[in-house]
């Protein structure tokens, strides 16, 4: 099997950006990149962030050849380059992001960035180093959330789900809270920054992008987001007019095959969850 050509891009960490049932088709494609047709495999260019990095991986070993591409993996660091790279013709696609996230891109930077499917549900959680139970969190705590505007609403949906806030239906930013009955103070943090935040007090809301690297588990979990129902699961994207190019529509298929959907769920068992659908 071919390896993928990967890269790893580390910029600088600005404010940080990344259910339907399991699909049962196979790992091979039945959308032909033109390339392939022409006897030379489809060569896509792929932007990632943990854990898309390994699932890309694992589709590029075991199932690209058959598909008819390979992959050109680079790895990022930060969230908006990685849009930014795709935006500007250097990726053909890329994997990390969701909806929200992606619409909110779009609007701030004027692109024209739109998704080709779902592809796996990365949990949000409110995790500690040092409680047991949501209970054990102490009146006037400072919980650390995420600064990105998408993921500070999800931030305070997850809050509000456990019982220890109250908010408005759409959550924004922390003016929607509408009761907070254990005094919290929150602190606006860099996502990439979450885990060393949580260093320093009882509890804090982690991406998973950034919580699996630095061996955050579900043992460490106060709270986790359900799947069902969730706009946060994360979606292969392309720009606008690419969606229904051959070669993306075969990486696709194969990132929604059983195979991958089977690599996910050994690696990350309730953490990162095999999602497809529009």
């Amino acid at each position: 099997m071919s390896r993928p050509t990967r890269f790893r891009l580390l910029g600088l960490v600005a404010v940080a950006a990344s259910a339907a049932a399991l699909t049962a088709c196979s790992g091979q494609s039945n959308a032909e990149p033109e390339a392939a047709a022409a006897g030379e495999p489809a060569v896509i260019r792929v932007g990632s962030m943990f854990p898309a990095t390994e699932v890309l991986e694992f589709v590029n070993d075991n199932l690209a050849e058959d598909a008819g591409f390979t992959l050109e993996i680079t790895e990022f660091s930060e969230y908006t380059i990685v849009n930014e790279s795709l935006a500007d013709g250097s990726l053909d696609a890329n994997l990390y992001q969701h909806q929200p996230y992606l619409d909110n891109f779009n609007k701030e930077h004027g692109t024209d960035i739109v998704s080709v499917g779902k592809v796996y549900f990365p949990a949000l959680a409110l995790y500690s180093l040092t409680l047991d139970s949501i209970d054990d969190i102490p009146d006037g705590t400072e919980i650390p959330l995420p600064a990105d505007p998408a993921n500070l609403g999800r931030s305070l949906e997850l809050l509000a789900a456990g019982g220890l806030i109250e908010t408005t239906d759409a959550p924004a930013d922390l003016d929607d809270i509408t009761a907070n009955p254990k005094d919290l103070e929150f602190a606006l943090v860099d996502a990439a920054q979450l885990p060393r935040a949580l260093e320093d007090t009882d509890a804090g809301v982690v991406n998973f992008v950034y919580a699996g690297p630095a061996g955050l588990t579900q043992d460490d979990q106060l709270l986790q987001e359900g799947v069902d129902g969730s706009p946060y699961a994360n979606r292969l994207a392309v720009n606008a007019g690419d969606e229904d190019n051959p070669e993306i529509q075969a990486l696709l298929e194969a990132l929604n095959s059983d195979e991958t959907s089977a690599f996910i769920e050994e690696n990350w068992s309730g953490l990162v969850i095999p999602v497809s659908g529009e």
